[in-house]
């Protein structure tokens, strides 16, 4: 029989602020720190271009910018959302006892 722990995932400060739809002072400052290893790497990625435009966007975001903003901030997200890593994830799904 499964033993069932809080399967409710908390939606991360970061994940409510791409939300809203404004790139916030946070949103800014992980977008620099990925923005300057994609440099360091000499990526040609179009998400550098992306990037570069979202840190001097000032308008409300289209959702498909929105969407684009969570995949390339994913990590961060996940790491708010599960600051004990792997062990916060498999403790929130049904486990075999």
């Amino acid at each position: 029989m499964g033993k069932t722990v809080n399967a409710e995932r908390r939606e991360s400060p970061l994940q409510r602020s791409i939300n809203s739809g404004y790139v916030s002072d946070n949103i800014r400052k992980y977008l620099t720190e990925i923005y300057d290893e994609l440099v360091e790497r000499n990526s040609q990625s179009w998400d550098k271009e992306f990037i570069k435009n979202m840190l001097m966007h000032k308008k409300k975001l289209t959702d498909k910018q929105i969407e684009q903003l969570s995949r390339i901030l994913g990590y961060k997200v996940l790491e708010e959302e599960y600051p004990g890593g792997i062990c916060d994830i498999l403790n929130s799904i049904d486990t075999l006892t």
